[in-house]
């Protein structure tokens, strides 16, 4: 059912910027992109710190943008 590989390519053909889920039914993928995190290659880190419902919720997002390693496939 390869619709989430078909919705990325066209986001690329139009060089548009998309963030997208990667589950761990993804194998190859999600275990390139666990190794990328792990060996460094983050370029930004956002932190964002909320307060609600009597609890502080903290989210931090790690970002790689040159994903040159990743396949085509």
């Amino acid at each position: 059912m390869d619709c989430q590989k078909d919705i990325a390519r066209k986001i690329k053909e139009k060089e548009a910027e998309f963030i997208l889920a990667v589950k761990e039914n993804q194998k190859h993928l999600h275990d390139d992109i666990q190794e990328a995190f792990k060996h460094g290659k983050i370029e930004q880190t956002h932190i964002q710190t909320h307060l609600d419902h009597g609890r502080i919720e903290k989210r931090t997002s790690l970002i790689i943008t040159k994903m040159d390693w990743v396949s085509n496939n």
